[in-house]
Formats: C-alpha cells, sequence, structure tokens
C-alpha cells in the first residue's frame, strides 16, 4: 500500500514507451502521462494521454476515484485506494456492503503502441454492477473527436491519432473541456514551467459487473479491439510472476520478481530491434556509460544473459576509435563520444558475459576488445590519451569526460581534467582482463606488453595518488597537465572496487573504504563531495543552473553503493566495523524501492542532507542495479564467503 497519494508509480513497454503518474491521479510533472510512446524507440517520445479523471456513479450522488482538477487545485480523491505495484500497477477501492472495485494499467512487453486499462468488480451480497465514467486528460483541444458506440478518436497528435476502445458499450455523456492552467508541483520546486493547460477529451460512461470486467484500449491504430485482453493479460501475468533476480538473501527473496520487473523496465529495443537500456525514466535515452555500469543487476543477476551480450554486441557496431558512443541524440544526429570511462566499462561487462576461451574464439569480439585498448594508447576524440607515466589522460579544461559530466554553457562544475582515480582502476582492469586474454590466445607478445602497461599504470597510482593521514585517495591529479593534484573527498576511488582487478594497493584499501564511511556514506547512498567542503551543496532543488551545480557537490548517487558494499565484503576481515552496517546500508535501500519516491524503483539522486529526499529521474537503471548488487553482496557475506554454484542460466550456448 503506498504511504502517500504523491507517490508515483511506472509502468513500460519494452521499446522507450511508458506509463506514470501518482497513486492518487494528481498532475505533478510534465512528465506524467497514461500513455508515451517513442516514435523512433527508444527516443523521440510523444505523449498522447495525460491522465484520467475517473467518478463512481450512484443515481444521486457522483464520488471521484481519482485527483480531481477543480477551483484552481488538484483536489483529493474522495474514495481513497489502495496501491500495489507488482504484477502491474493496481488500485483497489472498498466500497459500502462489501464490493470491492479495482482497476489495473498494463503495457504489454514489446507493444509499442498500446496501453491497457482494467475496472473489475468483486461482488458483494448487495452488489453485482456499478456505474463508471472517465474524463481522458490530453494537451490539446479535441474538437475532431470521432464517436461510436465502442470506440473514438479522442484526439491527434503530429499525425498520431489517439484511439480509445472498449470491451463494453461506452455512453458519451458530454464533450470535453478546458481545465485551464494546471499546477503542476515538482515542476514548481524545480521552479521550471510549472503551469500547463490541459483538457478532457470526453466523457464516457460504462458499466462493470461482477461477471465481466471492462478492458479499455489505447492506441495509435483504428484497427483496436478490446476483446482480446484477457489472453494478453493472462499471458503477461504469466511472465510478470516468472521473472526473478538469483541469489537474494533469504529475508529479501519475496522481492525477487519485483526486482526483475523493475530492471526489465529499462531493457528496451530500438527501431532495429536492437536491445539497450534506458538510463532513466521519464526523460533519460540510452547512454552508454550507464548501460555498462548497469548491466550487473539489470541482466547478468536476473536471467537476462542473452540480452546482456545483445547489448555489448550493439554498442560494439558504433566503436569509434577505440570508444562506444556516450549519448544517442535525438533524431537522425550522430552518436556523442563524450565519454573516458564507458568503452572501460563494457571491457569489464564483456568478461562478465563470456569466459575467456569463448572471447578470444570470437574474432569479431576479441577483435573490438584489442582496438579499444589501441585506441587510449594511440590517442582518441576528446583528447583521451595515454600519458608518459601509464595512466590515462581526460580531455582538457571545459571537457567532461567522465560520469560527474555536468555542463552549463562553457562551464564545468566539477572539472575533472586530467588522471582521474576511477579512469586509472578502470584502464588497469581492462589491461589485465584482455592481457589474461592475450595468454590463453597464445599471444604472448601482446600479453607481456599489457602486462607490463598495467604495472606502471599500478606503480604511478601507488606514487601518486594516496594522500595519507586517513584521507584515502586523490580525486585527479595533473589537473590542467601541470602536476596539479584535486585532494577533494569525492566517491570515485571507491569505484575500482567493483572491477575484477582492483588497481588500489591492498594496504590502502581498507584506509579507502573508512574514509569513504566517515564522510560520504548516507543511508540512501553516497555523497558526491564531503560536507565540510566550502562548495557543497546540501539540497539539488531550484532552477536547471541551480540544480546542475548542485548535481555533483554533495548530491547522493545509490549506484555508488554496489561498488563500495562490493569493497566492504571484499576487505571484511580488514573492516569488520564497516562489515557489520552492510545489513542497515541495504535495508535503507529497500525501504526506499517499496515506501518512496517511484513505487518499486530507485530514484537517481537524493538531497545531501537529511532527510536525504528523492530527487532527479524517479527510476534509475543504475541505481536499481545497485539495490540488486548490494542485496547480493549481503547474502555473500551472510554466507561468510561460501562458493555458490553458478545459476542455471549461465550455462546457456554462448
Amino acid at each position: 500500500m503506498a504511504a502517500s497519494l504523491t507517490s508515483e508509480w511506472l509502468e513500460t513497454n519494452g521499446t522507450g514507451g511508458f506509463s506514470c503518474g501518482t497513486v492518487s491521479g494528481e498532475i505533478r510533472r510534465k512528465w506524467h502521462g497514461l500513455f508515451w510512446i517513442a516514435r523512433n524507440p527508444p527516443r523521440e517520445r510523444v505523449r498522447l494521454l495525460v491522465g484520467m479523471e475517473e467518478y463512481l456513479r450512484h443515481p444521486k450522488v457522483t464520488m471521484s476515484l481519482t485527483s480531481t482538477w477543480a477551483d484552481n487545485q488538484w483536489n483529493p480523491p474522495e474514495g481513497w485506494p489502495m496501491f500495489v505495484t507488482f504484477p502491474f500497477p493496481q488500485w483497489r477501492w472498498e466500497l459500502e456492503g462489501g464490493a470491492i472495485l479495482h482497476k489495473y494499467i498494463m503495457m504489454p512487453k514489446g507493444s509499442s503502441d498500446t496501453l491497457w486499462v482494467c475496472y473489475g468488480l468483486r461482488r458483494s451480497a448487495v452488489q453485482s454492477s456499478l456505474r463508471l465514467s472517465i474524463r481522458p486528460i490530453i494537451s490539446c483541444p479535441s474538437d475532431d473527436i470521432e464517436l461510436s458506440t465502442d470506440r473514438y478518436q479522442l484526439a491527434s497528435f503530429g499525425g498520431f491519432p489517439l484511439v480509445m476502445s472498449s470491451s463494453t458499450p461506452l455512453e458519451f455523456l458530454r464533450r470535453g473541456d478546458e481545465l485551464g492552467p494546471v499546477t503542476l508541483e515538482t515542476e514548481k520546486d524545480c521552479e521550471d514551467i510549472h503551469e500547463q493547460t490541459l483538457y478532457t477529451a470526453a466523457e464516457l460512461g460504462f458499466e462493470v459487473t461482477a461477471e465481466k470486467p471492462v478492458f479499455l484500449r489505447f492506441g495509435i491504430s483504428r484497427e483496436i479491439e478490446a476483446t482480446e485482453a484477457n489472453m494478453i493479460h493472462d499471458q503477461e501475468l504469466a511472465r510478470r510472476t516468472g521473472l526473478r533476480v538469483d541469489r537474494l538473501p533469504d529475508d529479501y527473496e519475496y522481492l525477487s520478481a519485483r526486482l526483475s520487473r523493475a530492471g526489465e523496465q529499462f531493457v528496451v529495443s530500438t527501431s532495429l530491434g536492437r536491445p539497450t537500456v534506458i538510463a532513466g525514466y521519464p526523460w533519460f535515452t540510452d547512454w552508454g556509460r550507464d548501460t555498462m555500469i548497469s548491466l550487473p543487476g539489470l541482466c547478468l543477476q536476473a536471467n537476462r544473459l542473452g540480452e546482456a551480450r545483445d547489448i555489448i554486441r550493439h554498442f560494439l557496431t558504433h566503436l569509434n576509435a577505440g570508444l562506444i558512443p556516450n549519448i544517442f541524440p535525438e533524431g537522425n544526429h550522430p552518436p556523442q563520444y563524450n565519454t573516458v570511462d564507458a568503452t572501460l566499462w563494457l571491457v569489464e561487462m564483456a568478461f562478465r558475459c563470456w569466459d575467456v576461451q569463448t572471447i578470444i574464439n570470437d574474432k569479431e569480439l576479441w577483435s573490438a576488445l584489442k582496438a579499444i585498448l589501441a585506441g587510449y594508447q594511440d590517442g582518441t576524440h576528446h583528447n583521451i590519451r595515454l600519458g608518459r607515466a601509464g595512466l590515462v589522460i581526460a580531455g582538457n579544461k571545459g571537457a567532461q569526460l567522465t560520469w560527474m559530466d555536468v555542463r552549463i554553457d562553457d562551464e564545468v562544475p566539477t572539472p575533472r581534467h586530467g588522471k582521474p582515480v576511477e579512469i586509472q582502476g578502470l584502464w588497469y582492469n581492462a589491461l589485465m582482463l584482455i592481457a589474461g586474454a592475450a595468454r590463453e590466445a597464445g599471444e604472448i607478445d601482446h600479453a607481456l606488453d599489457w602486462e607490463k602497461q598495467a604495472g606502471r599504470a599500478k606503480r604511478a597510482l601507488e606514487k601518486r595518488f594516496p594522500l595519507g593521514d586517513g584521507r584515502g585517495l586523490a580525486d585527479v591529479v595533473d589537473r590542467d597537465g601541470k602536476g596539479t593534484r584535486d585532494e577533494t573527498t569525492r566517491p570515485n576511488q571507491i569505484i575500482p572496487f567493483a572491477l575484477r582487478h582492483n588497481i588500489i594497493p591492498k594496504d590502502l584499501r581498507p584506509e579507502v573504504l573508512r574514509h569513504v564511511y566517515q564522510r560520504l556514506l548516507t543511508p540512501k547512498g553516497l555523497r558526491t563531495l564531503d560536507p565540510e567542503h566550502p562548495d557543497y551543496k546540501p539540497v539539488y532543488k531550484g532552477n536547471l543552473h541551480t540544480r546542475d551545480h548542485a548535481y555533483h557537490q554533495g548530491t547522493v548517487w545509490p549506484w555508488l553503493l554496489a561498488p563500495y558494499v562490493k569493497g566492504i565484503v571484499e576487505e571484511r576481515e580488514q573492516v569488520p566495523e564497516l562489515a557489520e552496517k552492510v545489513p542497515e546500508i541495504v535495508q535503507h535501500l529497500v525501504w526506499h524501492f517499496e515506501n518512496e519516491g517511484c513505487l518499486d524503483s530507485v530514484n537517481e539522486i537524493f538531497d545531501g542532507n537529511t532527510p536525504h529526499r528523492p530527487r532527479g529521474c524517479f527510476a534509475q537503471a543504475w541505481s536499481v542495479s545497485a539495490l540488486v548488487e548490494t542485496l547480493q553482496a549481503l547474502r555473500f557475506l551472510q554466507r561468510n564467503g561460501e562458493p555458490e554454484p553458478e545459476p542455471d542460466w549461465l550455462d546457456e550456448e554462448s
């Protein structure tokens, strides 16, 4: 049950389209909408249906089931619902006489242009049918509405008609009207344009009986029928309830299917049928960095190994001078390669998805991995290159190539040009992985060269990055190429703990973990800046300029918990006091997943200061992945590091 009627929910279709809103039906964001489609999956999204006012109509009284806009404000529903998120977003109203009305929303996987809304009634002693009416809310006038007994064209958006059909006869009650400028409270909090003129398409009435539920289908085609809804529902229900995430602690096994569904929402198909990962809902599309970091929790531990492999191959088709894209822009613009880390994350994920022998036997994959190393060695886009000491140099002043990548006009609030600490960890890991594979392939000269480079990088990091006095590692060295060292306490030093080969010297790892715990850990993730730093921003709010300045200056990111908790578990004998905290860390994130923000998902970011309010995208791929990974780390800790057999799905053919 939702703790608040302003909590949000999300339903997706696997092609970039989605449905989202608040539990109450109040429209608080410009992104809230019951029916979004992706014209060029997963990009170019169009909102066809904003929301829906719903009413229970007795002979003498009408009761609102959702929030309604009247007198320049949102009015809460008169009938307050119970709400659950799985296997579909579902509402339930307990009515007089014991009758229970329920509703769910469904977007079947792979169905790019269909939204289902179903109403059902549980029979009571005194009531076997109910009369309902709906008022679909749209963002433009609907003067050209086309009417029939079971099908309505409600509106048209740039050549896309919004068509609704019903499994039961519909009664036209009245035409739509203008709701007026509607206040969007979340946008108001962001000091963005927070008023939007909305309209109702029409008011339509229908009867729900205990014997036969009512299915409404919204789509962009006139040839749509609601009669097949029961079959589609049963198939989708069986599919979702069969989902699972492996290796959860016993106390959290009940979350298995829900976590798997939460992760599945981000794995989508492009217009060419290739899989990719939406970085976050409602406004992100697919980003290279986010995709690679998210694969463990979304795919590798959720029986989607084949999809993970296809995603890696998809990104490798865009390999350019040793880099994969960071962003695929809207429209027909070429990919952008402004990332120094995404490609190195891909190397890590490739070695998680395939065994070494398979990699070297796959000529295309093996050649691509070696081309990645060559790109960094020879120099590539954005002045990414290998320095004399064997460390990777990332860009110039004004570039934003790491995950702390905000840029405001010509200003970079968190400049990290030079040699960032996590990039050295990713580079060292890639060298070690590919060198090991080269040995297996009999390419000894290459293996020796890459191992030598890895050794140089490790020695250079050991010499240049440690700060001493228990302060962990510097964030960046050689700022501006002048040898300047950025000693700011940031969480990037824990990222190497996520990798197969950790560049951080063994004797320094406990110090790094303890320092991050003392300065950056919160119940929702890691702060991006020490609160005692003069640039620390405790709250992420205000206009876009203000928010961008806070984005990596103290704002909390939950995705960072995955490498941090993994590091604690690996070093548990050296940091037993931190190992004791892991159950509490996990519990806080699970509580958020179940009770706060977008229910059954994890927000992109949180405020740096208590109460750490959820901010940013309400559903973020790498945040959900981090929850899965931290839960699995907890299970490993509870089993005292006892190895487990590989899941059956890892035995799939490559």
